[in-house]
């Protein structure tokens, strides 16, 4: 009797996990078409509606272009080493978004028939920049400040020291496996002639290189997450 209340059971609940999996597929490919058919926008917009109702219970509409949602940022890097970048987002169509940039007024822009906005050339101050945005519905009300979008501007190229082997270094015999040896800033990946290079936490780095008979080339290059670049070049002779 056990056995076969246990195995009803065990039925029961294959056939309540397969409806749960169903469901879940079929919700994920309305989801697929309606970003095939409606596009991203509209996605978008339900978005901000969701992030807008968080707390409360009033209904919004959409498509009333007097309603004023929180602009939302396209972040597409968090580190930069242009003075000058483009700042894309999402929000009501016909809504007038303000940029701030450190707290300043950096530009403002009227939202496209898609709900996209654009802020281009938008000037960056050097290290760190906090960029928020407040939109404004037709009807003059505007909406709560975005969350902050985090961008750095670097623009000075990383350190870059390489210790072992020196410029002009000879090697013979059983010298022909060396260990490159340098240093750089943190948060920066080093590459030796295009090989990534593993980079320890106080920026240091070493690397086992086979040298071949006759003259070598070494290049170093240690590039930060703005993309600025700093290269070596380190010659050195080996014979048998």
């Amino acid at each position: 009797m056990r056995s076969r209340y246990s195995s009803r059971l065990q039925n029961r609940e294959k056939k309540k996990l397969y409806k749960r999996t169903s469901g879940l597929f079929a919700i994920s490919i309305l989801i697929i078409l309606g970003v095939i058919i409606f596009g991203i926008p509209l996605m978008v917009k339900v978005s901000l509606v969701l992030d807008s109702i968080k707390g409360t219970s009033d209904p919004i509409v959409v498509n009333d272009q007097s309603v004023a949602l929180p602009p939302r940022f396209i972040p597409n890097f968090e580190a930069t080493n242009s003075a000058q970048i483009t700042i894309d987002g999402y929000s009501n169509e016909g809504n007038t978004i303000e940029l701030f940039v450190n707290g300043e007024k950096s530009g403002k822009v009227v939202v496209s028939k898609d709900g996209v906005f654009n802020f281009s050339d938008v000037v960056l101050n050097d290290g760190d920049n906090t960029i928020t945005a407040i939109a404004t519905g037709t009807n003059g009300k505007k909406s709560s400040e975005t969350a902050p979008l985090k961008i750095l501007y670097k623009k000075d190229p990383p350190k870059l020291e390489v210790d072992n082997p020196k410029d002009g270094d000879s090697f013979s015999g059983d010298s022909k496996d060396i260990t490159i040896k340098g240093k750089t800033d943190l948060d920066t990946k080093v590459y030796i002639n295009e090989r990534i290079v593993i980079v320890s936490d106080d920026g240091s780095f070493e690397f086992k290189f086979t040298l071949s008979e006759g003259d070598n080339v070494i290049k170093i290059q240690a590039i930060d997450g703005a993309g600025n670049k700093k290269e070596s070049e380190v010659k050195v002779k080996y014979s048998p």
